[in-house]
């Protein structure tokens, strides 16, 4: 199981104290979050394979023309900054390499 930040910690110990321990459960709180993490990570790997693939392919395609002097990236040269902008906010925001 995940470990819970402690940002989370502290919103579920929250919740218990305002409810005086009645209808809150903590163990249940840190299991249902645990659970959605894991599922999280699941998903956000399934992702991370895609876009990794999409780089992949777009990488081979991407090109770059001259048109007066100026650089104009083709579609594929487009997409794939894209893709890594999408894959850089991931890593930077999901921790992911």
């Amino acid at each position: 199981m995940s470990t819970i930040p402690k940002h989370i910690e502290e919103k579920i110990e929250e919740k218990y104290n305002e409810t005086s321990g009645g209808s809150f459960s903590k163990s249940a709180a840190i299991f249902g979050y645990q659970l959605a993490t894991e599922e999280l990570e699941k998903e956000l790997a399934y992702i991370k394979d895609t876009l990794d693939d999409c780089r992949e392919y777009m990488d081979d395609k991407a090109d770059v023309d001259v048109d007066n002097d100026y650089f104009v990236p083709n579609k594929e040269a487009k997409l794939l900054s894209r893709i890594d902008s999408t894959i850089e906010k991931l890593n930077k925001h999901y921790g992911r390499k």
